[in-house]
Formats: C-alpha cells, sequence, structure tokens
C-alpha cells in the first residue's frame, strides 16, 4: 500500500510540472477527491478534466492509471524516435493498444495532416479515449474503435482489475487489482484495413504479450507500413517479432522493451 502511495505522489509531482501554474489547482482538486474515495469511499467527483501544455486529457476518480502513460509520452520521450517531424509522407495512423490516446493525441496535436485510428478493447479506458478525443476538438481525425486487435476475427477473452486502464490476454501485466475476465470483439488489422479503406503509414503495437498475433493477422497492413513501434516483454516474444517484421522488410533497432521498426525496402512484399 504505502509503494502504491509513493508511486501516486510521484506521479502527482510530475503531472504538476506538465501543467500551467493556472491549472495545477484542478489536479490538487482531483489529488484530494481520489483520495476520499480511495481511504474514506466518499465519492465527491467522477473525474476531472485537466488542461497539460501538450493536450487535455479527463482522468476518472476510480482509474487514474491511463496518466502514467501521459508521463511516458510527454515527459519521458520513450516515443521520441517515432513520428517525428522528419518522418515525411505519413498520413493514416494505427494506435494498437491505445488505452487513453495520449500517443494519437500527441501527434494529431503536432501534425494537423495526420490521422489516427485508435484500438482500445478495455470497455472503461475506451470512454476515457472518447472524452480525450473530444476534449482536444480531434473528432473525425481520431477514431476510436472498441475492439481487440487479434490474428483473425472474431471474440477474444481478455483479463482486466479494478481500477487499471490496461486490459490483456495474460494476467502477467495487472497489478494489485483483483482480475476478472471479459468477452470482447477482435478483429485483424488487415481485416479492418480492408473494410474501411485505411492503410496505416504507422503503427503503435503495445497489446500486453499479444503482439506476435497482432503481427500475424497484418500481413497486408505491414507490406505497406512505413513505421512500426512495438513493446514486447521476453526475448523470446522479441525474437519472433523480430522475424516477423525483418521478413516483412523492416530494419529493427531495440530501444529497452521498444522495437523502433522502419521500412528499409521501398514497395510491397508479396504474402500468399
Amino acid at each position: 500500500m504505502f509503494r502504491s502511495i509513493r508511486v501516486e505522489i510521484g506521479d502527482f509531482l510530475t503531472l504538476l510540472g506538465l501543467m500551467q501554474w493556472r491549472y495545477r489547482y484542478r489536479l490538487v482538486i482531483f489529488v484530494f477527491g481520489r483520495a476520499a474515495n480511495k481511504l474514506l469511499n466518499l465519492r465527491l467527483l467522477d473525474g476531472m478534466v485537466l488542461p497539460f501544455r501538450t493536450v487535455t486529457a479527463y482522468a476518472a476518480i476510480d482509474m487514474p492509471s491511463g496518466l502514467r502513460f501521459l508521463i511516458e509520452i510527454v515527459q519521458r520521450h520513450v516515443y521520441s524516435n517515432f513520428l517525428t517531424s522528419q518522418d515525411a509522407g505519413i498520413g493514416i495512423f494505427y494506435d494498437v493498444g491505445a488505452n487513453s490516446g495520449f500517443l494519437s493525441l500527441t501527434r494529431c496535436l503536432e501534425n494537423r495532416q495526420l490521422q489516427a485510428v485508435c484500438f482500445e478493447p478495455h470497455p472503461k479506458t475506451f470512454r476515457i479515449l472518447k472524452r480525450n478525443i473530444e476534449l482536444n476538438a480531434l473528432t473525425g481525425r481520431v477514431t476510436p474503435v472498441n475492439v481487440a486487435v487479434d490474428r483473425s476475427s472474431g471474440t477474444l477473452q481478455l483479463n482486466v482489475a479494478e481500477g487499471d486502464s490496461m486490459a490483456g490476454v495474460t494476467r502477467d501485466f495487472l497489478g494489485q487489482g483483483t482480475p476478472s475476465e471479459i468477452a470482447t470483439q477482435a478483429v485483424s488489422l488487415d481485416e479492418y484495413a480492408q473494410q474501411h479503406g485505411l492503410w496505416p503509414d504507422a503503427i503503435k503495437i503495445d497489446v500486453e504479450g499479444h503482439e506476435e498475433q497482432v503481427l500475424l493477422g497484418a500481413k497486408k497492413v505491414l507490406d505497406r507500413a512505413k513505421l512500426l513501434v512495438m513493446e514486447v516483454h521476453s526475448e523470446e516474444l522479441k525474437a519472433r517479432c523480430t522475424s516477423i517484421l525483418d521478413g516483412d522488410g523492416f530494419q529493427v533497432t531495440e530501444n529497452g522493451s521498444l522495437l523502433f521498426c522502419r521500412k528499409r525496402r521501398l514497395g510491397p512484399t508479396l504474402h500468399s
């Protein structure tokens, strides 16, 4: 419990630094409201709109964990080598495992030509994602899709935990919350792209150990994509994903648990 409190205090101080002074009172109100809810079971508010310098975010009182992704993207710059101003010709971005949408939102706010499709299966997180899109006036340019991404379309069983914004096929990623299982609609990237006529130039994949299955359902999409970044959490998974990406013409560069991938040859790779 005390470790959790220390983590939240650290996140709070970091988030304060990402806001202008005139808006910091909102974060203070949110923290006190969360403490009242967590320690006294007293619900003073459902959530709070938090205007940060680079993006506006909605924080739900019972599930603020998505804000940690904002810290990673805006303050720690974990995706600093991905979708930068030097990456010309990128029009469509697929954000697979979008969570609250902060990578798509920040990149679309920086680049007015960019459109994003955000795939997020977690029901509560998806509602926050939709709210964030509206708050940043990106409706129409950022499309939220409440499905999981898999090797093929159908139904997928996902694990979720109370208060955690993430969902995954395994329970390895879950924190201290009590896990439960939900059934969700799943789609392959190839099928989604074909149905909607939206072929991505860039892709991000962060699906808590299910990355290989996403790649196996994206052969045609990978033929056309120029950039890809994905997170992998085991050497075995990294090796399998790297093999797929190498076969699809990507040059893979490792940075911790992230694989930054750039197409090294022009023209599609033909798949039977």
